[in-house]
């Protein structure tokens, strides 16, 4: 009986030690050296907001401006100038008379601006007449029609340009050219002298003076003889 005992007594003592080592969790398996520690979970970042850049909406594209007709332009001399200028006066008109070149950069910045008051004033206004002088700088005739052509086009202007052969001290002495070019005189419809313009032309100006001559309202001259004639 006593044997039996201890014989119990021991099975019992081998079941406990099997139960307490079936509820020991297995250990976590070792990682690998050189592993780095996992980093630990985050919620996920919003992307920064930049600030917005604004453009302006694109400008429409400029109409393109209508063509006007191509200038007369032929030479002439001295004495054609002034039969040019007596045949205007015949009908009673006024006349701005513009000497300018190509190589004048004053005139390059005038050209278009008599070229609008041209246009503007029509068959019923003023006329323009312009007067290149570039024969004297380059004895070229052919050379000097096609530059003078071509800046008239490219700056609208369409009233009619000479191309003045002959002596330049005579036609500076005849129309009282002392200070460069531009040049301008502005006769009324007699032929008298109303402006001078030395340098470009006062464009408001001359407008005011045009309506002041059709009025029938003569401005004072700025010199009582005729220029040329």
């Amino acid at each position: 009986m006593k044997d039996r005992g201890v014989a119990g007594m021991a099975l019992a003592l081998l079941l406990g030690l099997a139960c307490a080592r079936a509820s020991i969790p297995p250990p976590a398996p070792a990682e690998p050296a050189g592993t780095p520690p996992a980093a630990p979970a985050t919620a996920p970042s919003r992307p920064a907001l930049l600030p917005r850049t604004l453009h302006p909406p694109p400008e429409p594209p400029a109409a393109p401006l209508p063509p006007v007709p191509a200038p007369e332009i032929r030479f002439t001399d001295l004495a054609g100038l002034r039969r040019e200028l007596a045949a205007l006066r015949a009908h009673n008109r006024p006349v701005l008379l513009n000497f300018w070149a190509t190589w004048c950069g004053a005139c390059r910045v005038e050209l278009p601006l008599l070229g609008d008051l041209g246009r503007e004033w029509g068959d019923g206004g003023p006329a323009i007449l312009g007067v290149s002088v570039d024969l004297f700088s380059i004895p070229d005739e052919d050379l000097i029609k096609g530059r003078v052509r071509q800046m008239l086009a490219s700056h609208r202007v369409s009233y009619p340009n000479r191309i003045v052969r002959g002596d330049q001290h005579q036609l500076y002495d005849a129309f009282g050219i002392a200070a460069g070019l531009p040049f301008s005189i502005l006769y009324d419809g007699q032929g008298t002298i109303v402006r001078h313009y030395v340098g470009a032309v006062a464009v408001e100006e001359a407008r005011a003076i045009a309506r002041a001559m059709a009025a029938g309202s003569a401005p004072s001259a700025s010199a009582g003889a005729e220029a040329g004639g």
